[in-house]
């Protein structure tokens, strides 16, 4: 199949953990044989002024439109397939990673963990890798509905064209869900910097399958110096994503597709203190002990 890969970010002042994984996208896509164009800012003119002046200057929600008709115009082009892999997206074991989608269209499977006192997990939908092979009905009507919704709502955030939108999407239109492109957040980051952690179990358990390339968050990096950031790459480049990947076993299964989100662990981290207390998950003694130094209990 004729196809596209396309990327978008903007062309002055770029982070060197984002020219890494474009890089990376870039020879992923040219060792498939695929095409691969990239943009700047001037994507933003797909919108239209009415979208632009809803959006204001909220990038992320004038880009969550601009990839979906970006997708669209790239069939009147004579492109069969077309990729959207974000600017921050690594491709770290690009032997395996496969996007090989024959019909129809699929967005990513987000798994999203977090350290909370300890490990949350949220399941949903992002658009951070989506292919569609071929026109779809489905992208003229997402097209139509971020339209809509920003014509007659207040836009309070990017997630309201975004994933919170796909999530509720994916519940109706029943697309089925990418596999091989993981949601790492500050929490994994730092993990995969400093060799590992707890946190990582959960996330490959929860998520089920094993990822190729993943979104490394670059709004999402509270409290992250480049050099954590440049250390979790190298350790999941060095590793070919192993070091999340183990913890499935031996040969798990690796569908490109799936239909749901589907958690597939019990909770494996321990609470904090302070909650282990306040569930009366020690002993009485020690309990009563402990108490007093807490002024709040969850």
């Amino acid at each position: 199949m004729k196809t596209l890969v396309v990327q978008s970010f903007r062309r002055d002042d770029v982070p060197e953990a984002i020219e890494r994984c474009m890089a990376s996208v870039r020879g992923w896509a040219a060792a498939q044989g695929y095409d691969y164009q990239f943009r700047g800012d001037e994507l933003f003119a797909l919108c239209g002024p009415d979208y632009l002046a809803r959006a204001g200057d909220n990038k992320r929600t004038i880009t969550n439109l601009a990839r979906l008709e970006w997708i669209r115009a790239s069939f009147a082009d004579g492109y069969e397939r077309a990729i959207w892999l974000d600017a921050d997206i690594f491709v770290f074991d690009p032997a395996r990673f496969s996007l090989d989608l024959r019909e129809g269209y699929a967005f990513g499977k987000e798994t999203y963990v977090t350290w909370g006192g300890g490990a949350m997990v949220a399941h949903g939908t992002h658009n951070a890798a989506f292919v569609f092979a071929g026109p779809h009905p489905d992208l003229d009507r997402m097209i139509e509905l971020i339209r809509y919704i920003a014509a007659s709502r207040s836009l309070k955030d990017n997630f309201q064209v975004g994933v919170r939108l796909l999530t509720g999407l994916h519940a109706g239109f029943r697309f089925p869900l990418l596999t091989t492109v993981g949601m790492l957040g500050s929490d994994i980051l730092r993990s995969l910097a400093n060799g590992g952690s707890p946190l990582l179990r959960v996330l490959a358990r929860e998520h089920g399958f094993p990822i190729y390339a993943a979104n490394i968050g670059l709004s999402l990096h509270d409290g992250l110096d480049p050099g954590q950031v440049a250390r979790a790459m190298d350790v999941l480049e060095q590793t070919g994503g192993g070091i999340i990947n183990r913890h499935l076993g031996p040969n798990p299964a690796a569908p490109l597709l799936v239909a749901d989100y589907g958690s597939t662990a019990k909770r494996s981290v321990q609470p904090s203190l302070p909650r282990r207390v306040a569930r009366a998950r020690l002993p009485l003694r020690l309990r009563e002990l402990v108490r007093p130094l807490f002024r709040r209990l969850p």
